[in-house]
């Protein structure tokens, strides 16, 4: 499991990397995470199926869905200093 959780840490820094921070609302985060869902149904569908292309796009997922996380978590602690304790 380590490994799997190394792979989404590096895919959450590529991410920041690229984009920056991210302060999206929530509807916008459900849009860039059905986008990044539709790619691992892409994979799926392949035909030969590529473990590989499938294992990156769900890596994708896993990090977004994360993003979204710490980005509610932000929130929460901008408008309620205590509320993360």
């Amino acid at each position: 499991m380590q490994g799997i959780i190394d792979a989404i840490k590096r895919e959450r820094h590529l991410q920041d990397g690229i984009w920056g921070e991210q302060n999206h609302p929530n509807d916008m985060w459900a849009v860039i995470l059905g986008e990044e869902y539709g790619e691992v149904c892409n994979a799926v569908l392949a035909q030969p199926l590529c473990t590989m292309s499938l294992k990156s796009e769900l890596v994708q997922v896993a990090a977004v869905a994360i993003a979204w996380l710490e980005c509610i978590e932000q929130r929460e602690r901008a408008s309620d200093p205590d509320a993360m304790e």
